[in-house]
C-alpha cells in the first residue's frame, strides 16, 4: 500500500490574537474529547490500511491526545462547544515549533459537519500562531482526504508531498 502525505501551509497575516467565540481551551483528555480525536482517523493511514490491526488508530488518536495534555507546552487543546450545557463539537491539537505552528488533529464532531465549525478551528489556530508570532501555519494529512478541500478553501497550499510504501512481511 502507498500513504500519499502532503503537508500544507499558509502564512499568518496580522490580525486578532483573541479566540473567536465559543473556542476554548481544553484542560483534560475526557472520553468524550478523545471519541472526537479518534473522528480524526478516519482517513488515516493507520485506518486505511488493512495492514494494521481494526483498533490502532484508535489507540494512536486516543494517545495523541492523551500526550497533547501531558508533554509540554508546545502542545495546546482548544474545543468548540456551541453551548456551556452542551459537550464539545470539535477539537483541535495544535503543536508548536520555532518555525511555524503545525494542526497535529482537528475533528468537528460528524453530525455537525458542513456548518462552518472546521473555518472556525483553524481561524482559532491562525490566533494562537499570531500570538505566539509565528509566521505561518502547517498540516499534514492524506492526499486523498476530503478534509484537504477545507484547507484549500482557508489558503493553506501545498509544500510537500511524498509517498510513504508500507510492507508487510
Amino acid at each position: 500500500m502507498a500513504d500519499h502525505k502532503i503537508r500544507l501551509v499558509q502564512s499568518v497575516a496580522a490580525g486578532a490574537t483573541h479566540l473567536p467565540d465559543r473556542i476554548y481551551p481544553a484542560t483534560a483528555a475526557t472520553d468524550h474529547l478523545q471519541a472526537l480525536a479518534i473522528q480524526a482517523s478516519e482517513y488515516s493511514r493507520f485506518r486505511v490500511d488493512p495492514g494494521f490491526e481494526a483498533d490502532v488508530a484508535d489507540r494512536l488518536y486516543a494517545e495523541w491526545l492523551r500526550q497533547a495534555f501531558t508533554q509540554d507546552l508546545t502542545h495546546e487543546v482548544l474545543v468548540y462547544q456551541a453551548h456551556d450545557d452542551l459537550p464539545a463539537t470539535g477539537v483541535l491539537i495544535l503543536r508548536n515549533t520555532e518555525e511555524r505552528t503545525e494542526i497535529a488533529i482537528i475533528a468537528v464532531d460528524k453530525g455537525c459537519r458542513g456548518r462552518g465549525l472546521g473555518s472556525l478551528l483553524i481561524e482559532a489556530a491562525r490566533c494562537r500562531a499570531r500570538a505566539r508570532n509565528q509566521a505561518s501555519l502547517q498540516v499534514v494529512t492524506q492526499a486523498g482526504n476530503p478534509a484537504r478541500r477545507l484547507y484549500e478553501r482557508e489558503g493553506f497550499r501545498l509544500e510537500h508531498e511524498e509517498y510513504l510504501y508500507h510492507l508487510w512481511l
